[in-house]
């Protein structure tokens, strides 16, 4: 442990948080890092480590959540061409960020003496938390629900209706957190923004990068979303496009928009070009946790129910009464997606 962070905290055990992934995958801090930040300090002195942002314009909302000391990780000489593809410029974290943020995590792991190593579960995040728990030769737990120093780490399983504890065999443990919609409920909007903390930064330079790197061309291969919607990380309302929704796309976009919330589908909608790859939500794609999930047109399938089941309130559209997607649902209709997107659009969009 720095000298500075022992003189603030004493004996109190260190939590290393990851930062620097923002929203969207953006970078910078976002929401969800914040909250990351908040769970930390439920379990001791918080120490973030983040990577590829300017600190200056994120510290002092970093202090207000709960950090006490800030290492700024930048990457060193990139030896990688960036290129545009398609006419759309490549942006948000470079495909590199990943390895940078894990061997930072370690290193900030060690000279610490860490307890716990946290992030908000994010593709990104996830990756650089399995590099870093493969440094530290620790426990990892991904796509966490809660975290309290028992220590337990509470994750839910595919049918979501049950939660299962982990306790980790040692320290640090490395746990990556589905804080978007699960964590703790929003301030009321006439509440005061919380007074900004003035909080240490320490620069560091991150080690060179992987020769795996070397000569990479790397450029983009989507365009950017047509509405501005919250990512699925971070979004407390998703609507979830299955095979039964796939001619009612605009419809289940339009309810998203109304909502304030984001789009997601299953494998089927994705193979069949309904909606862009990163919009995936299941095993192979993100596991989500907003407090609000209405799929529309969804079966069920095991691996979809799987990247949902850290959801507070599930809502299904389906036309099959037997669909599997109704036993893990909190609320069901049964009914023709289109005709209950319709009904559900032309009543909000009424202010009913």
């Amino acid at each position: 442990m720095t000298a500075g962070a022992a003189g603030t905290a004493g004996a109190a055990a260190a939590v290393v948080v990851l930062a620097g992934a923002g929203d969207d995958g953006a970078g910078g801090v976002g929401a969800h890092e914040l909250d990351a930040v908040r769970v930390a300090g439920t379990l001791g002195l918080v120490i973030v480590v983040l990577v590829g942002a300017d600190p200056a314009p994120h510290a002092a909302r970093l202090g207000a959540a709960g950090a006490v000391l800030i290492e700024s990780v930048q990457a060193g000489p990139v030896p990688v061409e960036e290129v545009r593809d398609g006419g759309v410029p490549t942006g948000g974290l470079p495909p590199w960020w990943s390895d940078v943020a894990g061997a930072a995590l370690a290193d900030a792991a060690v000279r610490h003496a860490a307890s716990w190593v946290l992030a908000a579960a994010t593709p990104e995040t996830d990756e650089a938390a399995a590099l870093a728990a493969l440094r530290l030769d620790a426990d990892l737990v991904v796509g966490a629900v809660s975290v309290h120093d028992g220590p337990v780490v509470t994750t839910r399983p595919a049918a979501g209706r049950w939660s299962v504890g982990t306790r980790p065999s040692g320290r640090p443990a490395v746990v990556t957190l589905l804080v978007g919609g699960a964590g703790p409920a929003p301030a009321p909007e006439t509440a005061a923004e919380p007074a900004p903390v003035a909080v240490p930064v320490v620069l560091r330079t991150a080690a060179a990068l992987p020769d795996r790197w070397a000569g990479v061309r790397v450029g983009s291969d989507q365009a950017l979303d047509a509405a501005a919607r919250p990512s699925l990380a971070r979004a407390t309302v998703v609507v979830g496009a299955g095979r039964g929704a796939i001619g009612h796309l605009d419809l289940v976009e339009r309810l998203a928009d109304l909502l304030a919330g984001a789009v997601g589908a299953t494998r089927a909608v994705v193979d069949a070009g309904g909606v862009a790859g990163h919009l995936l939500v299941g095993q192979s794609g993100q596991q989500i946790a907003p407090r609000v999930y209405v799929a529309v047109g969804v079966s069920g399938a095991l691996q979809h129910l799987a990247g949902v089941a850290a959801s507070t309130t599930v809502v299904a559209v389906d036309v099959d009464p037997h669909a599997p997607v109704f036993g893990a649902a909190s609320y069901g209709v049964v009914g023709d997606a289109g005709a209950v997107l319709r009904q559900a659009v032309d009543l909000l969009s009424a202010g009913r």
